[in-house]
């Protein structure tokens, strides 16, 4: 009598592969190809009765597995083969090398993903971490920092350090220059600025001092007084502090035929129209030309502010942004 192999492949994945369950008897050889169906010399519903314990039996032991298997063999043969009353069954189970499958692909690339990810995070919390002491270290020299006041009360540094506490309204109100002729108040009313204008000189540099709040502007005692005559004069201010942005923050967005209105002491307004904006690179401005008129005979005044790149190694920008505005009242 011949021999017959009857072959379950289950669907349960070992690290080698799929497992292979072959049933031998004396009997015909019937052989499936994939799991769980049996392919017998029987009608389709014979299979059904194979397929059921299979899928059931999934989870179970490899010995359970084993039994259920051959009950299987049995049942799908004799419902083949009416004429087989008795068999021997004997299941081995057999490991089958298999290529990896997509979905193990797939899991390579997201592990792979992930850890890009996780390395771009860490960088990101790095740089972030870097930042925020920089700026927990500013904050904490500010405040070592021992300010003076003035008279009205508010904080002032230096032009390279100055203050960056607020100026309140009554500060604003009581202000006025030690000479009434000088420049009292700056209003532009597109950008919202109305500030005090304090008087500058030089500093221990020899250069164009800068205000010692960044709050206040500031008119530079060596450029023309405003309103005064033909000439230029210049006023200045910060762009920002370590916490706070300063008094002359937008004038960059500043536009054609946007209005200036300087007050002095006296309580004379002189208003001026603004026509050009332009940002250079420090290493190229002339401080001559900047307090020149471009035409003789006429009177401007040019605000003047950081611009550019910040150089932490320095604590300077890299570039001045200056506004220019001709009298027109």
């Amino acid at each position: 009598m011949s021999t017959m192999d009857i072959t379950f492949q289950t669907r349960r994945k070992r690290p080698q592969g799929f497992v292979d369950y072959t049933a031998m008897t004396n009997r015909r050889r019937y052989t499936t190809d994939t799991a769980p169906s049996v392919s017998v010399q029987a009608q389709p519903e014979t299979l059904k009765v194979a397929q059921k314990p299979i899928t059931q039996k999934h989870k179970v032991t490899v010995a359970h597995k084993r039994q259920r298997f051959s009950e299987v063999a049995l049942q799908a043969v004799k419902l083949a083969d009416p004429s087989i009353e008795e068999m021997t069954v004997d299941v081995n189970p057999v490991y089958i090398e298999r290529p990896a499958t997509k979905r193990k692909v797939v899991s390579g690339l997201l592990y792979t993903f992930g850890v890009i990810v996780m390395l771009a995070s860490l960088a990101v919390s790095v740089n972030t971490f870097l930042i925020n002491q920089q700026a927990k270290d500013q904050v904490q020299a500010l405040g070592e920092t021992t300010y003076s006041t003035d008279r009205n009360g508010v904080q002032e540094g230096t032009g390279s350090d100055p203050a960056e506490s607020p100026v309140g309204e009554d500060a604003l109100l009581n202000y006025f220059p030690n000479n009434p002729q000088d420049p009292r108040y700056i209003r532009i009313p597109s950008i919202g600025v109305i500030s005090r204008v304090k008087t500058l000189g030089v500093d221990e540099t020899n250069k164009v001092d800068a205000p010692h709040n960044i709050h206040d502007a500031g008119w530079y005692n060596g450029s023309v007084r405003p309103g005064s005559g033909p000439g230029t004069s210049l006023l200045l201010g910060h762009v920002s502090g370590w916490t706070s942005p300063g008094v002359f923050k937008k004038i960059d967005a500043l536009q054609a035929d946007d209005k200036i209105i300087i007050e002095n002491g006296e309580g004379r307004t002189f208003t001026y129209h603004v026509y050009k904006t332009e940002t250079k690179h420090v290493n190229d401005i002339d401080m001559n030309k900047v307090l020149a008129t471009e035409k003789a005979g006429e009177h401007v005044i040019k605000l003047m502010t950081c611009a550019g790149n910040f150089d932490s190694d320095s604590e300077q920008y890299d570039s001045r942004t200056i506004v220019y505005a001709k009298q027109i009242l």
